[in-house]
């Protein structure tokens, strides 16, 4: 059982209630400048792993309040042990054996129920339901006669038939080819049916569905605004595949239904892909290869499981796949770090199996014997490829090429966090001739360049950065100002700057910050670590003496917001655009 990161009071409350008897819940308040919760952690997560009937959660008092006042929490780290609802101990400080033998007397191996979800689990295993009825269409003779009525059939027959034989996979390529190029048609924004000019995106309203809109499975239905006549222009997402056939646009989601049941009409057999981090697909199984291939029509690839992972940068967590007679976990074929993803994943891998194996039998049914028993040898081919994927996974992900993402317009994919930016983490190497007593960096935000102490200027906010993580540097044309900020979508965005002291012992370290604007509830942390301890920079100017070890590590951390421009609301560096004298960061460190 890994340690799982709490942020409301309410989510916490929930996993409390939805916890049996048995289980024990131990609490770690816990703050990001903090250097004995720094130390600790490793322990927490060892005991996370050595106790797995017990939930193991992390707050930070930084970032959630309403839970640190909730349970009265002033010191940092401090662990709650929680059972049957009621607090059964505290620790302050960074206590190993305390916080051990505290786990263990009140600690209890064998659960009520080692695999029922939680209240928590259920509401995310609830998500994956409705898909099952979406396949139900693929499988219609009505939906795939529809379908039919509207390939040039005879023409993608022909260049899809090899040595008088028809191949599934150059069946694909060709259907592929022409419904991306001929049939569909991408949607960004939707155009208006007064005057045909495309309307221009909003502030992400929503509209009531009308009789008719739901009548096809549309849900959710988007307002946008025509930029010429200034019309309301209704975009409704279908999710019946027959009314897709008529519309004939949309984004992924539409996508990738009706091209599943244009496939399926054709004699392929296709299934249709849900990635939970908001992104759908295809997969067609190759008869001649027997197994299932990858295959995205909004891209117009084939076989390429691994672009979301290494093309998009994309996180994923649960990737599953909705056949007619069929559900299953295909997360593996997607992604590099099993590890990784598992510790995204807010349901335990037990009880996640268990659910996706109900529903698989559910979606089976009344259906012969003989198919029952293809289903569990393409089962069982899938898990030996899996297993054979893990072998290989160093070659390909050294061999392979990912580029990012095509469809989409680039402002929304990178709103999306789907468009892949290149990032080299630098270590900024202090003077280790013991004569160089000041050692200084500076960045100007108007000329985005650094200077450096004795050596050239170097251009790039993040070219000297050591982590920089969904942020950005912002030009403001109408008000001629620039900063940093988070990148719009994003919910955290963390810079560092490293330095290495070559174990030189440092006298001073001056950090001097201008243009920190906050707005809103929005937050801007910014912190000194040097050693094992952490210290928050607070104001314009900072001093830190006497620092011990041999890395200086300066973070700035922005989060929070309110609205569709929360990403803007903590800015650093905020300066006009012709302020090109004056460094916006310095920061100095003095040598004894």
């Amino acid at each position: 059982m890994t340690t799982r990161t709490i942020s409301s009071l309410m989510e916490l409350n929930n996993f409390i209630q939805s916890a049996d008897a048995s289980r024990l819940i131990v609490i770690d308040f816990y703050a990001d400048w903090c250097g004995p919760c720094r130390f600790i952690a490793p322990v927490y997560e060892d005991l996370a792993n050595q106790y797995r009937n017990a939930s193991f959660f992390k707050v930070n008092v930084d970032h959630s309040r309403d839970i640190m006042q909730a349970y009265g929490v002033r010191a940092m780290p401090t662990f709650v042990i929680l059972k049957n609802k009621n607090e059964v101990g505290r620790i302050q400080g960074a206590n190993e054996a305390a916080l051990r033998d505290t786990i263990q007397r009140f600690y209890t191996a064998t659960p009520t129920n080692p695999h029922a979800a939680t209240m928590a689990e259920k509401v995310i295993l609830q998500t994956f339901v409705p898909y099952c009825q979406q396949a139900k269409y693929y499988g219609d003779i009505v939906y795939k006669t529809l379908a039919r009525s509207v390939i040039p059939e005879d023409k993608i027959i022909e260049a899809s038939t090899i040595d008088g034989k028809l191949n599934d996979m150059a069946l694909t390529h060709n259907l592929l080819d022409w419904f991306k190029n001929e049939f569909f048609e991408w949607c960004d924004t939707p155009k208006c049916e007064t005057c045909g000019e495309r309307s221009e995106r909003g502030k992400d309203l929503l509209a009531v569905p009308k009789k008719e809109e739901t009548d096809y499975g549309a849900t959710r239905v988007e307002v946008y605004e025509c930029k010429k006549c200034k019309k309301e222009v209704r975009f409704p997402r279908y999710n019946n595949p027959a009314k897709l056939l008529e519309t004939r646009l949309g984004r992924c989601g539409e996508w990738a239904n009706c091209f599943t049941l244009i496939a399926n009409a054709m004699g392929l057999e296709a299934r249709f892909i849900l990635d939970t981090s908001d992104h759908v697909w295809t997969e067609v199984y190759d008869r001649q290869g027997q197994r299932w291939v990858h295959c995205d029509p909004c891209e117009n690839i084939i076989d390429k499981p691994l672009i979301y992972e290494k093309g998009w940068n994309k996180k994923l967590m649960f990737v599953v796949a909705y056949g007619i007679d069929h559900v299953c976990d295909v997360t593996w074929r997607y992604v590099m770090d099993s590890k990784a993803t598992a510790a995204r994943r807010a349901v335990r891998l037990e009880t996640f199996n268990s659910f996706i194996r109900k529903l698989s039998l559910r979606q089976l049914g009344e259906v012969p014997e003989s198919v029952k028993k293809e289903f569990a040898l393409r089962r069982l081919r899938e898990l030996f490829e899996m297993l054979d994927f893990e072998l290989k996974k160093a070659k390909i992900a050294s061999n392979g090429h990912f580029g990012g993402r095509i469809s989409g317009n680039e402002e929304w994919r990178k709103q999306r966090a789907e468009f892949k930016d290149e990032f080299n983490p630098v270590i900024i190497n202090c003077p280790e001739n013991s004569s160089e007593k000041i050692f200084e960096v500076t960045y100007n935000c108007a000329k985005n360049e650094y200077q450096i102490t004795g050596r050239d200027s170097v251009e790039g906010f993040d070219k000297l950065m050591y982590e920089c993580k969904n942020v950005m540097r912002k030009e403001e044309s109408d008000w001629k100002m620039t900063y940093l900020c988070r990148k719009n979508g994003t919910d955290e965005g963390v810079i560092t700057w490293y330095f290495d002291t070559h174990k030189r012992p440092v006298k001073k370290c001056s950090i001097k910050v201008e243009g920190r604007q906050i707005y809103d509830n929005a937050r801007l942390d910014m912190m000194l670590c040097a050693g094992d301890t952490c210290t928050q920079i607070k104001g314009d100017k900072f001093e830190a003496e006497n620092l011990t070890g041999d890395v200086i590590k300066v973070s700035a951390i922005m989060s929070r917001g309110s609205s569709e421009n929360a990403f803007q609301h903590a800015q650093l560096f905020r300066c006009a655009i012709d302020d090109t004298n004056a460094p916006h960061l310095q920061i100095s460190i003095e040598f004894e």
